[in-house]
């Protein structure tokens, strides 16, 4: 298994002297019994923007945050 030094925050230098980007983040979303609705919602929005989960929740992420701080961001879809 090769060791792996990270130099910058978006790179990673392995030892071998190839580059790589860093590993995908992945978070999970807990719901309470009664929040199951939400699941509901959400496929009816993956449906209606023909995208999937993963793609839905940046997108509504980018969507706030440019309506809350005025700073465009490149859409997801």
């Amino acid at each position: 298994m090769p060791q792996v030094l990270f130099n910058r925050d978006n790179e990673v230098k392995r030892t071998e002297g190839s580059f790589g980007l860093r590993p995908p983040i992945s978070r999970n979303v807990s719901y309470a019994r009664h929040q199951r609705h939400l699941n509901d919602k959400e496929e009816k929005l993956c449906k209606k923007f023909n995208c999937g989960y993963s793609t839905l929740v940046k997108s509504l992420v980018a969507e706030r945050y440019q309506r809350e701080f005025g700073e465009v961001v490149t859409p997801f879809f």
